[in-house]
Order: structure tokens, then C-alpha cells, then sequence
């Protein structure tokens, strides 16, 4: 099964230097230390949503370590640990 898709993007307006009648470029630069940085010097940062969350979810997993396979309680916060991971995988999660 196969399934074709067709998608009209529409162009995005032209931008002009102010002042003038001459459009205006932009440049962006997509790095590690910033997520983006434009040519008039403007930053955007990383959200680094792992290192916020990684003291829990390191603790998480070693309660989950600690609990005997085949043990209901080891299916608890194995379910515990997946539904926290999920809600803060998701970029609408109520967690971020």
C-alpha cells in the first residue's frame, strides 16, 4: 500500500530593508553552542530537555533496576518510568 501525498506550499512574503525598497536577506546558522543564530547577531538557545530532566529519569531507572523481573511491582514503575519518559518526549506534554 502505498500513499502519494501533494502539498502547495505558498511562498512567504517578501521582507524589506526599512527604509528601503530593497528586499532583505536573512541568514541563519544552525550550531551546537546556540540552536540559531541570525545574521544581526540574535540567538535562540537549545532547550536541552534531556540534562533538565536526567537526575529523574536516572533515579527512575534505577528503582526500576532494584525490582525482580516477572514482579508486579517491577511492571509498576516500569509503567511509571515509560508514562514520565513519554509526557516529556512529546513536544505538547504538559511536562516541558
Amino acid at each position: 500500500m502505498s500513499v502519494l501525498v501533494e502539498e502547495r506550499i505558498a511562498q512567504l512574503p517578501v521582507a524589506f530593508v526599512p527604509g528601503t525598497s530593497a528586499p532583505k536577506a536573512v541568514g541563519l546558522d544552525l550550531g551546537l553552542a546556540a540552536l540559531v543564530t541570525l545574521d544581526d547577531g540574535n540567538t535562540v538557545d537549545h532547550p536541552r530537555l534531556l540534562k533538565k530532566y536526567e537526575a529523574r529519569l536516572a533515579r527512575l531507572q534505577k528503582e526500576l533496576h532494584r525490582k525482580q523481573k516477572g514482579f508486579s511491582n517491577r511492571n509498576l514503575w516500569s509503567l511509571r518510568q515509560s508514562a514520565w519518559c513519554a509526557l516529556r518526549a512529546s513536544p505538547g506534554g504538559s511536562g516541558l
